[in-house]
């Protein structure tokens, strides 16, 4: 009986689905073109930190406007379930560390000198405004990609293809990090940078399997980023 409380709202709703959907294919495609329209038509002249912190802004309010039910339910969920979250955020967060640093070894044997081009980004805008991007990597980005890559893709596959539902949640959380890279740099790099995020897609599937609360992938991504960034600093 617990497990099938706890994944009573496991999948998101048909209304949920498609204005999620739809959402993901305006940001793959045209979102930062069309903000970048709009802020030419307004006339500002905006710093690159600034334009990231407006682009983790729209998909955070985008996140928790069409899946403001699908939250609530699952913040509610948390006080029932709260020893298997628990265990999840643990395991779940330990894993991430284990498996990333096996395969962030293994890039750096197979590719000279690798570097992950997200975090040399990262990195260089948190010297240009530390407070504002650490606000959107550590807050704002792991709640919507949480709710989009494991709410979405992961909750709504699940019921119907385990495999698939992790395939193609983590296969979109990893090109969604590199595709601004493509044809900047080289395509091993590029690919080292796509394969470097499956661990995470893995690890935080998984304790959204375990845990069967959307809260505790987005507690572990929230522990991650900030021990990244505070780390550049």
């Amino acid at each position: 009986m617990a497990k099938k409380n706890k994944k009573a709202n496991f999948t998101p709703s048909p209304g949920q689905i498609a204005w999620g959907v739809l959402y993901l294919a305006v940001q793959y495609t045209v979102l930062g073109e069309l903000l970048g329209r709009l802020y030419g038509l307004l006339g500002l002249d905006l710093s690159l930190s600034m334009q990231n912190f407006i682009y983790f802004c729209v998909n955070f309010l985008a996140a928790v406007v069409i899946f403001r039910k699908y939250l609530a339910n699952h913040l509610s969920s948390l006080g029932k379930n709260w020893w298997d979250c628990l265990k999840a955020l643990i395991l779940g967060y330990v894993f991430y560390w284990v498996s990333n640093y096996a395969l962030s070894w293994a890039l750096s044997k197979l590719i000279p000198g690798f570097a992950n081009l997200n975090d040399g980004q990262v990195a260089l805008l948190l010297r240009e405004n530390f407070y504002l991007m650490a606000i959107g990597v550590v807050i704002l980005a792991p709640v919507a990609e949480e709710v989009f890559y494991r709410g979405l893709v992961f909750g709504s596959l699940y019921s119907r293809s385990r495999a698939a539902a992790y395939i193609i949640s983590c296969l979109l959380f990893s090109a969604i990090h590199v595709l601004g890279y493509i044809g900047s740099a080289s395509a091993w790099v590029v690919l080292g940078c796509f394969l470097q995020y499956i661990p995470a897609g893995l690890c935080l599937a998984w304790s959204f399997q375990e845990s069967g609360s959307i809260f505790v992938p987005i507690a572990i991504h929230i522990l991650v980023n900030a021990l990244g960034i505070f780390s550049m600093r």
